[in-house]
């Protein structure tokens, strides 16, 4: 080819901002499109912040004669990327770019809803209901509603969801989840069931094991866990499982499950969140503070971490640590009710009670639940506001008449007013619920405790029997026993039988010896104390 040819060539191609930019084909645009987003997502997940912004901008000259698709586009990236922060960030410039889209607003909506911005949220929502009243749309507020506990307005718009399609399954789930989540089962597990009537799939199966988990019928619950896992293995499904398993003392399953989930993603933060309080349940302190820190390492503004991190440092006494991490948490969402019970009942257990009552009053005014109200009535208790205590704890058992934490506390309370009677009715429906083993079991040793104190000593000995039969450690629980009978009765019989059954049960078990060869001597002693007395009397 001639030179003069090569060079008009190549000045022809040449072409400034002024120039029209030459066209592509739309399947080399498309092709084209795709790929920047695949780079963006892959940088935003990998921490490179600038590489994705700059990629952004290449989407943007892409896409800047289709604003409808760069919308798109911008919904699409911010569906695939974890990090809250970039989410509000794609939708928001989404939503300026096509502010009469329904699908744009609702995910929008959705986004400022989960990160506790629900004001803004909410217009948004309605904006969108506005355009389009879909199942769909109904769904996403119902949830962001029920979410801080405006359940009324929630279960409203759950069944107008369910007036235009009756059979979706989406919404019967997710209103079975949030009935669920207020105490109202005998309304919940009937929708979870007519969803899997519909169509078996693993979020309602998990969905429905988790709400039966939750009031203890953890066989059922269990089997649907399994049948989950069976249609899909996903971290959601392991760490649901797992956490359900902790709850009821199976440690090492759910270990195993949690691990399971970490295989599949390694950089999951619910998982990594959820282990970590469950390890931390375990007293495995240093496994569950490095997990609770490798979740904020990737994302810091995670909400539920910095609540569940601060919770699990409140408890080991780090409360310096503890105090700073909800105030973080605060600070990003601060009508969060969960981080205000949770800071609040810190705050009280280091006696800073006047800034617990506040935090607990304004948890209380965003939304009435019995977690909130039954850690209210404790730290009042504490404090010897019994009055205000025992109306809390009544409130309580309104919201969630089952509530086995409300049940146990109200008992405690009650025993410490000497009203054991009264104390005994409530601590007695507690291990029936179903719940997990630690809470069942101390139920169960605490009605050992009272009966023995009424003097009815063989309904204290069937109590002790079912703590032992609760506990990982049926000896310790057993000695524990003995050492509450011994504190009040030294010279106990029953408590002799106890430590001589362990003995013949354990022959090398010292610290039962030591503690029956102990209380021999001072029986012993008791004794004969008691004959120099009646000699002295006889001899005066």
């Amino acid at each position: 080819m001639p030179a003069n040819r090569r060079r008009n060539k190549k000045r022809n191609t040449k072409w400034t901002s002024e120039a029209p930019r030459p066209r592509k084909a739309p399947r080399q645009r498309l092709e084209e499109v795709n790929r920047l987003k695949d780079r963006i997502a892959g940088y935003i997940l990998d921490g490179k912040d600038a590489r994705a912004e700059q990629h952004l901008q290449f989407l943007r000259e892409n896409s800047r004669d289709r604003p409808d698709l760069l919308a798109k586009s911008l919904c699409d990236l911010a569906n695939r990327v974890p990090r809250p922060a970039w989410k509000r960030s794609l939708y928001e410039e989404a939503e300026g770019l096509n502010p009469h889209d329904a699908v744009t607003l609702n995910s929008y909506a959705t986004v400022l809803a989960q990160m506790g911005e629900n004001s803004r949220a909410f217009e948004l929502f309605q904006r969108s209901l506005d355009l389009e009243e879909s199942p769909i749309i109904l769904n996403s507020y119902a949830i962001a509603l029920a979410q801080i506990g405006e359940n009324n307005r929630a279960f409203e718009l759950f069944q107008r969801s369910l007036a235009l399609d009756e059979d979706n399954t989406v919404t019967l789930t997710s209103y079975a989840i949030a009935l669920a989540e207020t105490g109202e089962n005998d309304r919940a597990l009937p929708l979870f069931r007519r969803s899997l009537d519909l169509k078996e799939d693993s979020i309602t199966l998990n969905s429905y094991a988790t709400a039966l988990a939750q009031i203890g019928e953890n066989g059922r619950a269990f089997e649907l866990f399994q049948r989950a896992l069976d249609l899909e293995e996903s971290p959601i499904i392991l760490n649901s499982y797992a956490a359900a398993l902790a709850e009821t003392g199976e440690n090492d399953r759910a270990s195993q499950l949690f691990q399971r989930a970490l295989a599949l993603e390694e950089n999951n933060t619910v998982t990594l969140t959820s282990y970590a309080k469950a390890l931390a349940e375990m007293g495995e302190n240093g496994r569950a503070l490095a997990l609770f820190q490798r979740s904020l390492a990737l994302d810091e503004d995670d909400t539920v971490t910095l609540n569940s991190y601060a919770t699990a440092l409140a408890e080991m006494g780090e409360n310096g640590r503890a105090l700073e991490l909800f105030q973080r948490s605060l600070a990003l969402k601060e009508d969060n009710t969960v981080t205000l019970t949770s800071y609040a009942t810190a705050l009280a257990k280091i006696g800073e009670n006047d800034r617990a009552f506040e935090l607990f009053q304004r948890s209380l005014d965003l939304a009435e639940n019995a977690i909130t109200l039954n850690s209210y009535a404790t730290a009042l208790a504490e404090v010897g506001e019994n009055d205000r205590a025992f109306a809390l704890f009544q409130r309580s058992l309104a919201v969630k008449p089952d509530g086995g934490d409300t049940l146990l506390q109200l008992g405690l309370f009650l025993e410490g007013l000497g009203r054991y009677e009264e104390a005994i009715e409530h601590l007695e429906r507690v291990p029936s619920l179903g719940i997990g083993k630690k809470l069942a079991g101390f139920a169960c040793f605490n009605l050992g405790r009272l009966y023995f104190r009424i003097e009815k000593k063989d309904k204290a000995a069937a109590w002790f029997e079912r703590a032992a039969a609760y506990s990982d450690n049926a000896t310790a629980s057993k000695l524990n026993a003995a050492r509450h009978i011994l504190a009040e009765h030294p010279h106990s019989q029953e408590a002799v039988a106890i430590l001589e059954e362990t003995i013949r049960t354990m022959p090398g078990h010292d610290p039962a010896r030591r503690m029956l060869a102990s209380t021999r001597g001072s029986m012993s002693n008791s004794v004969r104390t008691a004959g120099k007395a009646n000699t002295g009397a006889g001899n005066a």
